[in-house]
């Protein structure tokens, strides 16, 4: 009889490290991807229910949206290390350092759960940022009370679906989010009607916790289950690792909540603010159709990538980035030109106003031509953090959003007061480059990164 502490990494291992890369890329893809798309039409939903009460409901949720990135920052960081750094060390059949890792996991999701309540007292400087209107900033404070009540589940689910991922486990996090989606629109549906955008923020943080309450019970169930018996611990080495890892991904994630918010900021300074803020608020929420995809894919390269690192494997974890990457194109193409041809039928499905469906639409058809890079970009950058390379996408993404992105938008919008539509170009061409530096990063530094992080396959939880 084998020993109970290697057979599940092995056959988990056997799935990403032996068999056929265009099976495992399916078999970690296909659940990831449509537990990405369901998160997608339960945001498209809430907006949808939203809408119904008026634009400026629809950019109160937008502006809160804006400051929800923050709390996205700190989930970054604990998710990105923790599937990279579970992933390696089952990979090499270290067992008992990825229980250590996913307690260590849960420690920090708890602690950056309740971080996000300090985004409370800043909230009326961002919204004088933000340039809301009285009004606006009203309803915004409404929905951002919901908002943060969900924060504590949010961060743990996260937590929790990071480390299933880094076992090659896609399906729980799929059910988990299936549950947190049904909730959330069957919620909304009853609750916005009835009491607006108090409604909107129960919903939301009800159907965090009935995601959390199914991942927790889940994990007394599977490898990782003795991850219990060590919460009341503190290993500093691990905390150390998942920081190291964690901290340029979540300030890449920082960098691009900054700069959302920015980007939110600018385009308030066109001729037609209002119009802006809702148009932006929608069209992000609609591609995120095609975008979310993208996060799919970038989370079954890192597994993979990771995995295969761990298992001493690097020429078939070079091989899976770049076919997760076709994969990831295809889709994301496929999905954009859907979203170029019927932009306007789309757009009047999530607004009245004329003027606001001709700004959506607008922007969905000039961010379709970028969106093959951007499926490049996230792809490869999921590639580069599961080979332990958190700094090079981090770094990318600061120099596209705040170099190439934010100086020409605000002169187009602010200074030559050019009608939000060129901020849409202006955020297209970024894309692009963000999508062709990761490629070329990965090109050039993919012999260099064939080095696993310290001790995943050293076969020791130290």
């Amino acid at each position: 009889m084998g020993n109970p502490e290697t057979e599940p990494s092995l056959k988990a291992q056997g799935i990403a490290t032996r068999a056929p890369l265009g099976r495992v890329v399916g078999v970690l893809a296909i659940p990831t991807l449509f537990a990405q798309v369901a998160q997608t039409f339960s945001w498209l939903g809430e907006i949808y229910f939203v809408s119904h009460l008026g634009d400026r409901a629809t950019a109160a949720v937008g502006a809160v949206g804006q400051l929800g990135m923050l709390l996205m920052v700190l989930t970054m960081m604990v998710s990105t290390s923790t599937t990279t750094l579970i992933a390696q060390k089952w990979g090499g059949n270290d067992i008992q350092g990825a229980r250590r890792v996913a307690a260590s996991a849960l420690q920090q999701g708890f602690l950056f759960g309740l971080l996000a309540w300090l985004i409370w007292p800043t909230r009326i400087y961002v919204w004088s940022f933000l340039r809301l209107s009285p009004p606006v900033a009203g309803s915004a404070d409404t929905y951002l009370v919901g908002a943060l009540a969900a924060a504590l589940p949010f961060s743990l689910s996260f937590a929790l679906m990071a480390l299933f991922r880094g076992i090659g486990d896609m399906v729980t996090p799929l059910i988990s989010v299936l549950i947190a989606v049904f909730s959330h629109l069957s919620l909304a549906a009853l609750l916005v009607p009835l009491w607006g955008l108090w409604g909107a923020g129960i919903a939301l943080f009800l159907s965090r916790l009935f995601s959390l309450i199914y991942l927790w019970r889940r994990l007394h169930n599977s490898p990782l289950s003795a991850s219990f018996s060590l919460l009341k611990e503190r290993d500093r080495a691990v905390h150390r690792d998942l920081l190291r890892l964690g901290l340029p991904a979540g300030a890449g994630a920082l960098s691009m909540s900054l700069a959302q918010t920015a980007y939110f900021a600018i385009i308030s300074r066109s001729p037609h603010p209002l119009i802006a803020q809702a148009a932006l608020t929608a069209g992000m929420r609609i591609e995120a159709l095609a975008f979310m995809p993208g996060i799919a894919f970038s989370i079954t390269a890192q597994t993979l990538v990771g995995q295969n690192i761990g298992a001493g494997q690097w020429d078939r974890a070079r091989q899976a980035a770049w076919q997760t990457a076709g994969y990831c194109i295809l889709i994301m193409t496929s999905i954009a030109a859907v979203f170029f041809l019927f932009a306007g039928p789309i757009a009047e499905t999530f607004t009245r106003d004329s003027a606001t469906a001709r700004a959506i639409a607008s922007y969905l058809r000039i961010n379709a031509l970028s969106e093959p890079f951007l499926a490049l970009g996230m792809a490869i950058g999921g590639a580069l953090r599961g080979a332990g390379d958190t700094f090079s996408p981090a770094l990318i993404g600061i120099f596209s959003l705040w170099i190439a992105r934010m100086p020409l938008a605000y002169w187009l919008c602010a200074v030559a007061r050019k009608d939000v539509e060129a901020a849409w170009w202006v955020m297209s061409l970024s894309t692009v480059l963000s999508g062709v530096l990761t490629g070329l990063v990965f090109h050039l530094r993919q012999r260099k990164l064939a080095r696993p992080i310290a001790g995943a396959r050293s076969g020791r939880g130290d």
